[in-house]
């Protein structure tokens, strides 16, 4: 990229920036041992559960007792496990096991437990599941278990904000030394493009998967009392995953189509904003025609803050372009990087939506 128009942020701001983002990669590594020990766990015991299920062989079986174990937690609370014990014999050696599902993690819940009761009754028959290299490690069940989908359906959004936040600090670290480097995707001798996206389409996606995860997580259990099916797990999981796609594959066709971006054609001095909501086409003017404006917009905040928007208007349109929900900094620079492009003063209107408020030029850098 050629810089030609934009400036580099002085020492003290620089400093600032990468104070925040070694904070923020704090944080991410402080999550990925948090995330990536709980995501190890899950995932060995779901690949320890797959191969059971690949490798272990039925064996007859005699059901010895079946039971359900009721304890009362300190808050009074009451659950319910099953216990199931068996013996069998392998080569005319004989064993007993205990073991409902392989690998499995410990599965509690009423409705588990009067299942497994219902279906393993002492003094039965049944088959149960034996490892062949070691005759004594055996389970009633094999392959993935409720508890171990549940997890996997639990853990979706922690992975997405640690898939969002990492990609992002790694591209922060680019925009400390000039914070204009986020916003100017093009910065050539005759032709400028400032993209004013807020959520790139990686980090879209990611938060969509998680929020989407997390609804899922609160339908399927409430739904089902805490005990929801294997099939509507997995159906959380993979719509989870689907809408995290969609919507990071809508936000790039977004991005790719130029929905975002002001383009500057410095040779002929016009300047072409995104197509507003109810026009067909993007606006244009000459650069020295715009009006460039910021305010404050007090139905918003970030941090107990109100935040700032970005007001861009052509002579030929009454409508204005308006970018929303900028922190005081992102707002006067964008302002001031426009309204250098465009020869023309940035106005900063202290009463948000007031048209009629006295306009006066955008005081120094604080």
């Amino acid at each position: 990229m050629k810089r030609s128009r934009i400036k580099a942020a002085n020492p003290k701001t620089v400093a600032k920036y990468r104070r925040q983002i070694l904070v923020g990669w704090v944080f991410a590594l402080a999550w990925l041992v948090f995330v990536g020990a709980f995501d190890v766990y899950v995932a060995w015991a779901a690949t320890r559960q797959v191969i059971a299920a690949r490798t272990w062989v039925p064996v007859p079986a005699t059901i010895v007792s079946s039971e359900i174990i009721s304890t009362r937690g300190r808050k009074g609370k009451t659950t319910q496990r099953p216990s199931v014990s068996y013996s069998y014999s392998v080569d005319g050696k004989q064993y007993t096991g205990a073991t409902i599902e392989a690998f499995g993690m410990r599965s509690g819940g009423k409705t588990y437990a009067q299942d497994i009761a219902g279906a393993y009754r002492q003094g039965e028959s049944a088959s149960v599941f034996v490892d062949p290299a070691d005759p004594s490690r055996s389970a009633l069940r094999v392959g993935l278990e409720p508890a171990t989908m549940r997890m996997l359906l639990f853990s979706l959004p922690f992975n997405a904000v640690l898939l969002g936040l990492i990609p992002f600090l790694i591209r922060a670290r680019s925009y400390a030394a000039d914070p204009m480097l986020g916003w100017v995707v093009v910065d050539q001798p005759d032709r400028a493009v400032l993209r004013v996206l807020h959520w790139e389409p990686w980090t879209l996606g990611c938060l969509a998967m998680g929020v989407a995860s997390f609804v899922g997580i609160f339908v399927v259990l409430v739904s089902n009392r805490g005990e929801p099916p294997a099939e509507q797990v997995l159906g959380a999981i993979g719509g989870s995953i689907l809408v995290g796609a969609v919507l990071y594959a809508w936000r790039r066709a977004a991005v790719a189509a130029g929905r975002f971006d002001i383009e500057i054609d410095r040779t002929l001095k016009r300047i072409t904003l995104p197509r507003l909501s109810r026009g067909l086409e993007r606006p244009s003017c000459r650069s020295d025609q715009l009006e460039v404006s910021i305010q404050p917009d007090l139905n918003r905040q970030i941090n107990h803050a109100p935040t700032w928007q970005l007001h861009l208007r052509t002579p030929s349109s009454s409508d204005a372009f308006i970018v929303k929900w900028l922190e005081r900094p992102a707002a006067k620079l964008l302002g001031r990087w426009l309204a250098d492009e465009c020869s023309v003063r940035l106005i900063t209107r202290p009463v948000p939506s007031d048209e009629t408020a006295e306009e006066k030029p955008d005081q120094p850098a604080e």
